[in-house]
């Protein structure tokens, strides 16, 4: 099976531009919808390149020291070096410039392959500290990323590297990348730069040329794309050339306001009415910070009731985080002793006994337990309808995704330090008695059987 599906990727233009990329570059990226294949051609690539990688579940990672140790731990294996208390990326830089520099390994280089479908929500300083560990490096041994991710970062602070377009993105969504960069790298301009058409064009010619460099987009009509962003780039340009000297101050501001609503907005034809009203509306927006500020006060306000009617309400939720929810209840009721006797799965034996024992007040769950209780309680109800029922939990993005979109939606919370570790971290049911049994009723599990005492 896994010869057919490597022959199969090897057909595709998508499979030998990735394996051309990984050759290349320092830190990749690999964006594309879910399932399309992107970690196994990831995979696949570097074992036929015979690279040697480590992958890392960013969902695993519920906070940055756990994504940092993570890290380390892949390193240490790679190098088969023992990094010890490590517990700054400082301290992991310098002890990984120790290594390389002293290394008598040849050719020696790994990657780091970041399978993190919330990447864009990773701080951008944060990111700074993962690319600074791409610039170690000898002439013969470096340590190399690649991002794996479902969503398109924020062009505005994404770093350099190569940008892989996988698959099924159509092209109004490509040529609003192309746009955001050219509409970034203007910031960068000084004001005289645009006063005149020629250097508008020049400016609009050199950076069409980086696209090509800056972004491997895997598309047949990437040069039209190309033209039709320059050609909105200047537009816009030319809107803006006829402000007065004080109204050039605004201009970089300007330039990121239309960079934010060419991605909310649909795809804006030159010289259309839709194009000048984006105009209009850029030029409108005299004190963008604190309409940024009550934007974000509208939002938490808005999330802070829908969690609310939430509560009060019976819970509506797909089967899987349904199901993670009810395990997280369960775990927080009964003492992990008694874990071993409800569950066959925890146990060597497989006879089943009730245990006379439940907590009076709820506890913190464990990440570890509450994967643990959440495959034995969906071992012993036998659903089809669970795609990753045979899978290793702690393995799964998807599992780590519904824990994520449990806790944004309110219905539990994550207790952690600074410095926490994965295997630290607690975990807080929020949901009622009664919520809990009506999440077990339309599961059709038997609920009072794993509860002790009513």
């Amino acid at each position: 099976m896994i010869q057919q599906l490597e022959e199969l990727f090897s057909e595709t233009p998508q499979y030998n531009q990735l394996y051309w990329i990984l050759g290349q570059y320092n830190n990749t990226y690999v964006i594309g919808p879910n399932g399309v294949g992107k970690t196994t051609a990831v995979h696949f690539c570097l074992d036929k390149l015979k690279i040697p990688h480590k992958r890392i579940n960013m969902m695993q990672c519920l906070t940055k020291q756990s994504l940092l140790q993570a890290i380390v731990n892949e390193i240490s294996e790679l190098w088969n070096q023992e990094l010890t208390k490590i517990s700054k990326f400082s301290e992991l830089i310098i002890r990984l410039n120790s290594i390389i520099s002293t290394s008598n390994q040849k050719n020696r280089r790994a990657y780091i392959i970041i399978d993190a479908p919330q990447y864009p929500q990773i701080e951008f300083i944060y990111l700074q500290k993962l690319f600074a560990l791409s610039e170690i490096k000898s002439k013969t041994c470096s340590i190399n990323f690649i991002f794996i991710c479902n969503q398109l970062p924020n062009i505005i602070e994404m770093p350099l590297g190569i940008t892989m377009i996988f698959q099924s993105f159509d092209e109004v969504l490509q040529i609003r990348i192309i746009y955001a960069h050219i509409m970034y790298r203007a910031i960068m301009l000084e004001d005289y730069q645009v006063q005149k058409q020629d250097n508008v064009r020049a400016f609009a010619g050199q950076v069409a040329k980086d696209v090509f460099v800056t972004f491997s987009i895997i598309t047949i009509n990437l040069n039209n794309l190309i033209q039709i962003a320059v050609g909105l780039f200047e537009n816009f340009i030319y809107q803006c050339v006829n402000l007065t000297p004080e109204e050039q101050i605004l201009i970089k501001q300007q330039y990121i306001n239309a960079r934010q609503l060419l991605f909310e907005n649909p795809f804006l034809q030159i010289n259309s009415k839709e194009f000048k009203d984006l105009i209009e509306e850029v030029e409108s927006q005299k004190n963008p910070q604190q309409k940024s500020q009550q934007e974000s006060k509208k939002k938490q306000a808005e999330t802070k009731t829908a969690i609310q009617t939430l509560e009060i309400s019976k819970i509506k939720l797909p089967k899987l985080p349904s199901l993670i929810l009810l395990s997280s209840y369960y775990a927080s009721r009964n003492p992990e002793k008694t874990d071993a006797t409800i569950f066959r799965d925890l146990k060597k034996n497989k006879k089943q006994s009730k245990v006379k024992e439940q907590l009076k007040v709820k506890q913190k769950v464990s990440l570890y337990r509450l994967i643990a209780i959440a495959q034995s309680l969906m071992s012993i109800n036998e659903n089809k309808d669970f795609s990753i029922e045979k899978q290793q939990f702690n393995q799964s993005v998807q599992f780590y995704q519904q824990i994520q979109l449990l806790v944004e939606q309110g219905f539990i919370k994550v207790h952690h330090k600074k410095d926490d570790i994965l295997n630290k971290i607690k975990l807080e049911c929020q949901i009622t008695e009664k919520q809990a049994f009506d999440l077990a009723t339309e599961l059709n599990i038997q609920f009072n059987e794993f509860l002790s005492v009513f």
